[in-house]
């Protein structure tokens, strides 16, 4: 891995007394030149700069406010090899931590797990799932490439000039719905098919419950 990270953050705790009455970040993180891969293989995936500006993340409050996230030159390469295996997912697989195996005796006297506690009708769970918005998504300049060895002769898939844009992102319902758009070209190798382009838009997004109208 390569790449080059900045970060401009501020942090704030609030004191309530004796207690923590708040804590949160705000500010700006960049990163420029990432390159992933395998060790002895070639990059699988490639940014050429990122931009995220966070508004506030309330740790307490369980509130994420993302202002912007910007990315240009994304790149993104898979491979399936003659085998049906998918680098990628094997890279994933290897990398994901071993769940640790019990012995039979702690399996016996192992207690079952107690029912999660349910708030009141009326009352907010103070475990519920923050809520999280962005109020912009920028991807430019993109592209995503997939190479299937597993066939014959071997075929390439590539999506090119990938472009989304998103404005209003939210996990809450009780938030507008977002809008998005998404617009790239898709190419098949071998073959002398000229490049499809596709456009899709979606004027109503939500994200929670996940619904999509155009």
């Amino acid at each position: 891995e390569s790449g080059k990270l900045g970060a401009k953050l501020r942090f704030e705790r609030v004191r309530a007394g004796d207690a923590l009455g708040g804590s949160s970040v705000s500010g700006e993180v960049t990163i420029g030149g990432l390159a992933v891969a395998q060790r002895d293989h070639p990059a699988f995936l490639r940014l050429g700069r990122a931009g995220i500006v966070i508004e506030r993340i309330d740790f307490l409050g369980r509130d994420v406010r993302i202002g912007s996230i910007d990315l240009e030159g994304l790149d993104v390469k898979v491979a399936r090899d003659a085998k049906g295996d998918i680098d990628l997912l094997a890279m994933l697989d290897r990398s994901a931590p071993a769940t640790p195996e019990l012995p039979a005796t702690d399996k016996v006297g192992a207690e079952a797990p107690h029912a999660t506690e349910q708030p009141k009708e009326g009352e907010a769970s103070p475990r519920g799932p923050p809520r999280v918005t962005l109020a912009k998504l920028g991807l430019t300049s993109s592209t995503v490439t997939f190479t299937d060895g597993a066939v014959s002769p071997p075929r390439e898939w590539k999506l090119d000039g990938v472009t989304v844009t998103g404005a209003g992102l939210s996990t809450s319902p009780d938030d507008p719905p977002a809008t998005i758009g998404a617009q790239l070209a898709t190419t098949a190798r071998p073959g002398s098919t000229p490049p499809a382009t596709v456009s899709v838009r979606a004027d109503a997004l939500r994200l929670a419950p996940l619904a999509a109208s155009a």
